[in-house]
């Protein structure tokens, strides 16, 4: 399957709309992952859980909903896609089953940057991305799965194309106020 052009997704969210570019060309599995989560509804109704200002903004957690009972929940961060689910390789048409749990693996192919707006999948080591992911607010270069300066290997899926001034405004306010939702993820077929 030949993809000609990266497909894009609007996040509507309590501080605005974001349109994500996904580079399902150059990361096929990463985005396949994230575009089926988008489909099946997975990231509406969650918050964004963790800012680090001039950093990262992170999101996708299914413990951090809008019924999550403490916004400093100790689960808030830690959950994903369900164990043994099934979504589609975006460049080839296979079909990829998420790990036990609900893991991808990592594709260490395309080297692209962690730049100021670009996305990547929130991990903890080898192949432990799942649903959570990260904006990155500056030039985060140090966490490229291809640099050695740290053990981190971020893989960029994405990039905001439309709505990084607001979410970067709005990581400064994080917590002092209250924590912003994303009331609804869409393809934009």
């Amino acid at each position: 399957m030949v993809v000609q052009s990266n497909p894009t997704a609007t996040m509507t969210t309590s501080f605005g709309t974001l349109k994500i570019e996904i580079f399902e060309n150059d990361v096929p599995e990463t985005a396949g992952n994230f575009i089926d989560l988008i489909e099946k509804g997975f990231y509406n109704g969650l918050r964004f859980f963790d800012s680090k200002p001039n950093y990262t903004f992170s999101a996708g957690c299914p413990n951090s909903g809008v019924g999550a009972k403490q916004k400093n929940s100790p689960m808030i961060g830690s959950g994903g896609p369900v164990p043994g689910t099934e979504f589609k390789n975006r460049l080839t048409g296979d079909t990829v089953t998420r790990n036990e749990y609900g893991h991808i693996n990592h594709e260490y192919s395309a080297k692209i940057s962690n730049t100021f707006g670009t996305l990547t999948m929130a991990n903890c080591g080898p192949n432990t991305a799942g649903s959570i992911f990260c904006v990155n607010l500056r030039d985060n270069s140090h966490l490229d799965w291809w640099n050695d300066v740290t053990p981190d290997q971020n893989i960029v899926f994405a990039r905001v194309v439309h709505g990084m001034d607001d979410l970067e405004d709005l990581s400064h306010q994080f917590w002092n106020t209250y924590s912003p939702i994303i009331y609804k993820a869409v393809m934009d077929y």
